[in-house]
């Protein structure tokens, strides 16, 4: 028995040996001149290996892997730009090692750029790392297209080798292998200041991956602080993953992959990430069919000083962000790059994910946030948030969601844009505005789309349209679920504009904007513009515009052609303040059909302030039944509000319309029903003042 665990423990060391050696060999194939392996473990890949052309040195291997604690380094003189290699043998690469490549004869880093071709796959372990002065692009492609025309293939060819500058990756059928980024997860203490793993270039660099499926897993951090699994600081980041014939072309602002048909996967997981962050933030480039991000991934994109942020660029088929993030931060002075997606098909935003633009730079760091913008054809937010937030003196961007057919947010999930000043004594940015553009809209399960600022900021504006201009065919707002713009401090709030077919509030669903500052320079809080065919009301579904302090409420202006409120349903513009409050707003309703309230009431009420007005009118009918429309002041010297209804049939049934005052006038109410006006015995209509005149 001994014998036998002796012996298989004998296979088990040998087979790893042998693993090691296979992966360990770097082989030129002899197809620029020289044959035969490369001594190892630091591999000095002389420039007479290859061939020059020009400014390009080119490369190629029959195998070519690095193990842990090795090096590959290339040798090049000062006037070679772009080393070009590439591996012909039809295994994949495993790099877990370090690629170099210095100046001939020295050990300086040499500023070229380096370009591994393998159409077998490449496979990047813990342990890879680069230590290159220039760019470093790594593919799958069957061939490197040269300038405008010429090619340098990934096959054992002896060809004429271009002196143009490599312009695109091609590929000249459906199977292509992958690339695969494996980080070294949790790192200790020491790990993580003596050697800094990933594969990360100078600043101002490029770092491309292009091939078939992409995948970036275990991504390295310690204490909660990630190195960037792939990382370009101010520099650019390409990420292209295809899967049909065609070239990726790389310009100066895009990764062009529309001479392809079908594209692959791109995958983030388990705090895996690709980050341009720096002093001045770098562009990101992702070109996908399905990009998935998973378990605390993320790409990042922040800028630390005087330089503006760049911008991160995605474009795939389908986009999952399942507790991980994508974001970019101004935390200098420098403005905060935007983030700009589009999905052809779904995008899901789940399990607290988050596509944010930032400014969290305090004192004199003022930078302004970036925008956010997604375009698909559906959207969703499960416990997702998509925001711009500013919390110094500057302003936070515009958050822009557009789907070609529905928006759903559930589970508290969240769209804003908001000024805190929570890093600034003295004067707050503006808040930015949130434009929804889809044809359907559903918020539920305490789910919110909102604009707020504090101190003297300018609360940002929501809109809600349909696409193309056109209006919305439906928006349902349930579950204490809102749409919401508040001032909290001078500054005045945002103003909410909705333009649907229908529009549905519900189970505490709400509309609202507020202002909530006590101050006595508190700001005004902003108006609402329903624009829709029908409008509900129901289970307590709420429509206001209210104050809390002396700032003024609201207006509300509702276009519709039928208006329906019950079960403990309001619409109302009212100062609830009980100490000398803002005014009241107005409430406007023009409906071309009619208007209808049950256990519900339309109000801008106020406790001890001045007077809000009320204005319906309707093509048919107004019926209220056990409710209520209400102008009146509570207490106080302010006069009642003005009451004016018209329309063909006006019923009320156990219902009230009162616009009473304490010292102050009563309000004017003025009835115009063409038909009929129809009151039960328990109705009433008033508008008396307690001590004052009565209207």
């Amino acid at each position: 028995m001994r014998k036998i665990l002796f012996l298989i423990l004998i296979c088990l060391v040998f087979s790893t040996a042998v693993a090691d050696l296979l992966y360990a060999q770097i082989v030129l194939d002899g197809t620029m001149g020289t044959a035969g392996e490369i001594k190892g473990p630091v591999y000095d890949i002389k420039a007479g290996y290859g061939k020059q052309a020009g400014a390009n040195l080119f490369h190629s291997f029959g195998q070519f892997n690095v193990s842990s604690g090795e090096t590959a380094d290339f040798r090049v003189s000062p006037a070679i730009q772009n080393i070009i290699s590439r591996v012909t043998g039809g295994e994949f690469s495993r790099i877990d090692g370090t690629l170099r490549s210095t100046l001939s004869g020295s050990s300086e880093i040499s500023g070229a750029n380096l370009y591994l071709l393998n159409p077998a796959g490449v496979m990047f372990g813990q342990n890879a790392r680069l230590d290159i002065g220039g760019s470093f692009h790594v593919s799958t492609a069957d061939y490197l297209r040269m300038g405008k025309d010429e090619r340098f293939n990934a096959v054992e060819d002896v060809e004429l080798l271009s002196t143009e500058p490599p312009a695109a990756f091609g590929f000249l059928d459906s199977d292509i292998a992958s690339i695969t980024v494996e980080g070294k997860g949790e790192m200790t203490k020491q790990e993580w200041e003596n050697n800094s793993p990933g594969l990360r270039v100078e600043p101002g660099n490029t770092l491309s991956l292009i091939g078939g499926d992409i995948e970036i897993k275990n991504g390295a951090y310690y204490d909660d602080v990630k190195t960037g699994d792939i990382a370009a600081p101010e520099g650019r980041i390409n990420m292209a993953s295809v899967a049909s014939p065609g070239e990726a072309v790389l310009t100066d602002d895009d990764v062009d992959v529309s001479s392809f048909q079908k594209m692959g996967n791109i995958t983030l997981s388990d705090n895996a990430t690709a980050s341009v962050s720096g002093n001045g933030s770098g562009d990101i480039f992702i070109r996908t069919g399905g990009f998935f991000a998973y378990s605390g991934s993320s790409v990042e994109a922040d800028t630390a000083g005087d330089e503006n942020g760049g911008r991160t660029d995605i474009q795939a088929d389908t986009l999952s962000l399942n507790a991980s993030s994508i974001f970019s931060d101004a935390e200098g002075k420098g403005r905060g790059g935007d983030i700009s997606i589009r999905v052809s098909g779904n995008a899901l935003i789940s399990d607290s994910g988050r596509i944010f633009a930032d400014a969290t730079g305090e004192g004199a760091a003022t930078g302004s946030a970036g925008g956010v913008s997604i375009e698909a054809e559906n959207i969703s937010l499960n416990e997702g948030v998509v925001s711009s937030e500013t919390y110094g003196k500057s302003s936070s961007g515009t958050v822009t969601l557009q789907a070609q057919d529905s928006i759903d947010i559930s589970g508290s999930g969240q769209i804003f844009a908001r000024s805190t000043g929570k890093k600034t004594d003295t004067a707050a940015g503006d808040g930015g505005t949130v434009l929804i553009e889809t044809r359907h809209l559903s918020l539920s399960e305490k789910s919110r789309i909102s604009t707020d600022t504090y101190k003297d900021g300018i609360g940002g504006n929501i809109t809600v349209t349909g696409p193309g201009g056109l209006a919305a065919e439906s928006v349902d707002i349930s579950s204490d679920s809102r749409i919401y713009a508040g001032t909290k401090g001078s500054g005045q709030g945002g103003a909410v504009l909705v333009e649907t077919d229908s529009l549905s509030l519900s189970g505490n669903g709400k509309i609202d904007s507020e202002s909530l500052s006590m101050e006595p320079d508190a700001g005004i809080a902003g108006d609402i513009n329903i624009i829709a065919k029908n409008v509900s009301l129901t289970d307590q579904g709420i429509m206001t515009a209210n104050t809390q302090g002396p700032g003024t409420a609201g207006s509300i202006v509702i276009d519709t052609d039928r208006l329906v409120l019950g079960s403990a349903s309001e619409i109302s513009s009212a100062s609830t303040s009980k100490d000398s409050g803002g005014d009241a707003g107005t409430v406007t309703i023009n409906a071309a059909d009619s208007v209808s309230l049950s256990h519900s009431k339309i109000t801008t009420q106020a406790e001890d302030a001045g007077k809000g007005q009320i204005d319906i009118q309707t093509g048919k009918e107004l019926y209220l039944f056990n409710s209520e429309i209400s102008t009146s002041i509570k207490k106080g010297e302010n006069d009642a509000g003005n009451i004016r209804l018209s329309q063909d049939f006006l019923i009320l049934n156990k219902s009230a319309i009162v616009a009473n005052a304490y010292q102050g006038k009563g309000g004017n109410i003025n009835i115009k029903a063409d038909e009929a006006f129809i009151r039960s015995s328990d109705s009433r209509v008033d508008a008396s003042s307690q001590l004052g005149i009565d209207g």
